[in-house]
């Protein structure tokens, strides 16, 4: 698994961990809004709300956990869970009826900013957080006290692509000095095979090498003498070339001479 795959592994554990804690959130929700108010009421409706959601979120977590889901499009998957952050914090404004509810779109607002990777991804559900918040504050409240939230809502917007933006030129760092550090390993890895290959080939004597006082020959691990150049060549990874050195030229020419 390269790694792109990876992260986009964590990605999804981090999504499908994300809707467990919403879920769990939810289900928390059902018992405080029963409390609140026993009986039938709004508040009722609105336990039921909670809970039919929690289950609904509970289940995406769940699929999102599945092999065959890991890593695979994340991008579409995360789009669908803004989708249903955005469908849960919607219902419960027009449930409520009151537009402080507004205050729980901004979070999934905020939240999309960190979730959604593309950036038209994160243009295409603010616009759609956008014209559903708009439909929701003037069927709730009417034009007059929904200007007093579309600020805040499109700073929301603004504020989520900024966060978008930023984290995707720290990944993209990351990702080059991840790069960077590839390229050193695999650098590293080539000259310690060479030098290990170079300390292979090398062979070094050492130790008392018994050699004869007047011929000069060496005798090896077999009990045999043999030349010099013959024993490092077979030692080392020396090679020879003979000449005559200048006391041996003026022996061999008096030999010569007094051969004639």
């Amino acid at each position: 698994m390269n790694p792109t795959q990876t992260l986009e592994v964590q990605r999804m554990r981090g999504m499908r961990n994300g809707a467990l804690a919403v879920a769990v959130f939810l289900f928390a929700m059902v018992p405080w809004r029963l409390s609140t108010l026993p009986g039938p009421g709004p508040m009722r409706l609105l336990a039921w709300h909670a809970g039919l959601w929690g289950l609904a979120v509970l289940a995406y977590a769940l699929l999102l956990d599945r092999p065959r889901f890991r890593g695979r499009n994340a991008e579409r998957h995360a789009f669908a869970l803004m989708l249903l952050g955005l469908a849960v914090t919607g219902s419960q404004l027009y449930l409520y009826g009151r537009l402080q509810e507004s205050a729980s779109i901004l979070i999934v607002s905020l939240a999309s900013g960190v979730v959604l990777n593309r950036r038209i991804a994160l243009a295409a559900f603010q616009a759609i957080l956008l014209a559903t918040w708009t439909a929701l504050a003037l069927s709730v409240a009417g034009p007059a006290q929904t200007g007093t939230w579309v600020f805040d809502i499109v700073l929301a917007g603004l504020f989520a692509i900024s966060v978008q933006e930023l984290r995707r030129r720290s990944l993209a760092a990351l990702e080059r000095r991840l790069a960077r550090q590839r390229v050193l390993i695999r650098t590293n890895t080539t000259l310690v095979a060479e030098l290990q290959e170079a300390l292979g080939n090398v062979q070094s004597l050492s130790g008392l090498i018994p050699i004869c006082a007047h011929c000069k020959k060496i005798r090896n691990d077999g009990g045999y003498w043999e030349q010099v150049e013959s024993y490092l060549h077979a030692h080392s990874e020396i090679e020879f070339t003979h000449g005559i050195c200048p006391d041996c030229a003026t022996a061999m020419r008096e030999e010569l001479t007094a051969a004639r």
